[in-house]
């Protein structure tokens, strides 16, 4: 189980929980669901990109063909390598 996985297990397991000590809480929590929920993010909680937390988000993401290309040689170079100390090791063994 991965650690998102387990954070969604652990907030279910709350929401369970909350559920069940407070019917009413339920409910208004329901409620305010179906009021708020069609209505988009307001402008002073959204990012824009000049924000550092969009700049960082944008540097980590490799849909840039250079990095995704990079990451794919890299890949196969040590998929290579991988396979070229099998067979040595196959060899040394035959003979």
């Amino acid at each position: 189980m991965s650690s998102r996985d387990n954070q969604w297990w652990v907030l279910d397991v709350i929401q369970a929980q909350l559920r069940s000590d407070d019917p009413q809480l339920a409910a208004l929590f329901a409620a305010f669901g179906n009021v708020a929920g069609h209505t988009g993010m307001p402008p002073a909680e959204q990012l824009n990109d000049n924000h550092p937390a969009a700049r960082r988000r944008r540097c980590l993401r490799l849909d840039r063909p250079g990095y995704a290309l990079a990451a794919h040689l890299v890949v196969i170079f040590l998929a290579s390598m991988l396979v070229f100390y099998f067979l040595s090791v196959l060899v040394k063994l035959t003979w």
